[in-house]
């Protein structure tokens, strides 16, 4: 995660008057940077309609549109095809939580600036990254982290690769969860993407190939791989690390 990427969000853009709040906290944050641009992200460039609501204006197709209020331009990039500078403010317009975590990676920005669309879509990315509520400049209650032998289990997969795509690392998280279920470790799917996110530092694609693994075994779907020889210690080696954890 980002440690330096000052993250805010604003109600829903349902309400009219919430463009305005987002307009002036843009403009606040251009004012006291040297921002050479104001990025303007959309799931879809077709969404160009929220874009020129909150400029005021029509965007251009000839020339550079200027973000009111200020002296630098507009850019509007849909997600998937922008690519992120230092001296920006990044805007996400009616972007969810799952779209947030899978391109903060990308995000180079010092500033995002979230305009949410349905009420609770970005709830799971502010919990998660510690996001401040432009209405009342409070974040939310951050999950939980899971207990011990979880934390331990998720340990157990740390070295995995990014693409989850070895043999070897398949039966690695298919190993660990069986053991988990078997055991009756309780699991919460936001806590784990959670702890993987802020821990592990973890991409949002990888967490997403090893949660489905974890939600084909918890609903009793079959895994394609073999346990791996560990499967029979692990559970043991969990609980004699928790109680040393413990004693400490």
């Amino acid at each position: 995660m980002n440690r330096n990427l000052s993250r805010f969000y604003t109600s829903s853009l349902i309400k009219n008057e919430n463009y305005a709040i987002l307009r002036t906290l843009i403009q606040a944050v251009v004012a006291n940077t040297v921002a050479r641009r104001v990025v303007l992200v959309t799931k879809q460039m077709q969404h160009k309609e929220i874009v020129e609501k909150l400029a005021q204006k029509a965007l251009s197709a000839t020339r550079p549109t200027q973000f009111p209020g200020t002296t630098i331009n507009i850019v509007h990039k849909a997600v998937g095809n922008f690519q992120s500078i230092e001296n920006e403010v990044f805007v996400a317009l009616g972007l969810d939580s799952d779209d947030l975590l899978s391109i903060e990676p990308e995000i180079k920005s010092k500033f995002l600036i979230a305009g949410l669309w349905n009420p609770g879509e970005l709830d799971k990315w502010a919990k998660i990254t510690g996001a401040v509520s432009v209405d009342d400049q409070s974040k939310m209650q951050p999950y939980p982290k899971p207990d011990c032998l979880l934390q331990q289990a998720l340990q157990s997969i740390n070295s995995i690769n990014d693409g989850v795509s070895h043999v070897s690392d398949r039966q690695r998280v298919k190993t660990v969860f069986t053991v988990i279920f078997e055991n009756n470790i309780s699991t919460d799917r936001d806590q784990i993407e959670s702890f993987l996110y802020e821990q592990f530092n973890w991409s949002k694609d990888k967490i997403e190939k090893v949660l489905l693994i974890h939600d084909s075994l918890k609903s009793g779907r079959i895994v394609q791989g073999e346990l791996l020889d560990s499967y029979s210690t692990l559970y043991e080696t969990w609980t004699k690390n928790c109680k040393e954890i413990s004693s400490i």
